[in-house]
């Protein structure tokens, strides 16, 4: 279907996308990484495309290749969070702490009121210092739900109920269409909440109709789940986002 939508439609960078996720699904990396160097060539500011190829040979072993093609990205597009979190991403992978750590502050410098790096920076911390990260985070984008969401965790790892759960619910108030923010709340509930509270945020998650999120997205893009009910995603959204 991909591969037909590309005949008439060469330049869609979802439909190259789709070409590669599907590629790797069959075990065909080869084919998914020329997919993504010709995508790259029709599509160059496409983003996306730049973090599948990147992911791609960072999961071959090609980190190398990996850091290659974000620095190209971001030559392109200095001011994309994503393409500076996926950089960070590669160095946390590979276990490079001390790399992965002045990436992130080039990041943050690039990018200072992006949520997306903030949240990642406050987890990135060790624990003690978690804390005044998460302070240095609010300063900068106090209404980010990406940060309100990664501060609430902190308050539920602390056992700080109360403020936990009215962090939750402000993360999914500020975008009620940030699936993670509901499956973040409803994965509270189901730890520290009544039955009663727990219904309430899987009701209110369904009418928000949650249209993105990493781990949301990740889920509902799965072909599997294309006719999966929301209610349903929440819930298994909300067990993959449990505290360890």
């Amino acid at each position: 279907l991909a591969t037909g939508g590309l005949q008439v439609h060469a330049r869609s960078a979802e439909l190259h996308a789709a070409k590669a996720a599907i590629e790797l699904g069959r075990g065909e990396v080869e084919a998914a990484r020329a997919t993504y160097a010709r995508a790259l060539k029709l599509c160059p500011d496409a983003s996306a495309l730049w973090i599948g190829a990147a992911a791609l040979e960072a999961a071959d072993g090609n980190t190398g290749k990996a850091r290659s093609l974000l620095e190209s990205a971001r030559i392109r597009t200095p001011g994309d969070p994503a393409l500076w979190l996926e950089a960070v991403r590669v160095e946390r992978r590979a276990n490079n702490a001390q790399a992965a750590s002045a990436m992130m502050a080039k990041a943050v410098q690039q990018c200072p009121t992006a949520g997306v790096l903030w949240a990642e920076a406050i987890a990135m911390e060790p624990r003690q210092s978690q804390k005044a990260k998460s302070s240095d985070a609010i300063k900068r984008c106090d209404n980010d739900p990406h940060v309100i969401l990664a501060v609430s965790r902190l308050f539920w790892r602390d056992r700080k109920l109360d403020k936990a759960r009215v962090w939750c619910n402000r993360a999914a108030a500020l975008d009620p269409k940030l699936g993670d923010a509901w499956a973040n709340y409803l994965a509270f509930e189901l730890e520290h909440g009544s039955v009663e509270q727990q219904a309430d945020v899987l009701a209110r998650a369904v009418e928000a109709g949650p249209k993105h999120g990493e781990c949301w997205k990740k889920l509902a893009d799965e072909p599997a789940n294309h006719s999966t009910p929301v209610a349903d995603l929440v819930k298994r959204c909300a067990a993959a986002m449990k505290l360890s």
